[in-house]
């Protein structure tokens, strides 16, 4: 009985514990994806809507939107957000020198009754950068940015997909309000 208390206090304990679950694909990339059916309107119409949201989403949808095509019904766009500094780095906390920006690829692919968002490719840059999202440690090393403050950032980025992809299925599926 002792050795399975002990077992369980060890587990919980253990920095994999609150880890935060990022997506993964099949190549063990991180892939944020969602497939959302819509509604009876037709592919161009989908596809103004989405452009729509791109522009309303991120600050210059001329500088976002990188590739684009009406009869493929594609978009691809290069973004970004801010991380939010909490603090002064230490136990999880974020500090300005490591908060910076997590950029990522987002692509949009439309059809006549469902579209796909898919993100991929994060990078986080700061002062103190931890580089590529899907590796285990910072890029800046332990040193200048503990597993903690890592995992922190990740998570960030989990609840900030997870918000977009919200927002962008709500955009979607958004029936017209007037028609002024």
């Amino acid at each position: 009985m002792k050795k399975l208390i002990f077992l369980i206090l060890l587990l919980a304990a253990s920095p994999l514990a609150g880890q935060p679950q990022l997506p993964l694909n099949d190549e063990g990339r991180i892939e944020f994806k969602k497939i959302i059916p819509l509604d009876s309107a037709n592919k161009a119409a989908h596809f103004d809507k989405a452009r729509l949201w791109v522009a309303n989403t991120f600050r210059s949808a001329q500088n976002v939107i990188q590739y684009e095509n009406r009869q493929e019904g594609k978009l691809l766009c290069k973004g970004l957000f801010a991380i939010t500094s909490t603090g002064m780095g230490m136990s999880g906390t974020i500090h300005r020198d490591q908060a910076g920006y997590v950029s990522f690829t987002m692509e949009i692919s439309i059809k006549d009754d469902r579209c796909r968002i898919r993100a991929y490719d994060f990078m986080h840059d700061a002062v103190y950068s931890g580089g590529n999202l899907e590796n285990a440690k910072p890029a800046c090393g332990g040193t200048w940015m503990t597993a903690k403050t890592w995992h922190s950032i990740q998570l960030q980025t989990i609840e900030r997909m997870d918000g977009t992809f919200i927002d962008f299925e709500k955009a979607m599926n958004s029936k017209k309000q007037d028609d002024f």
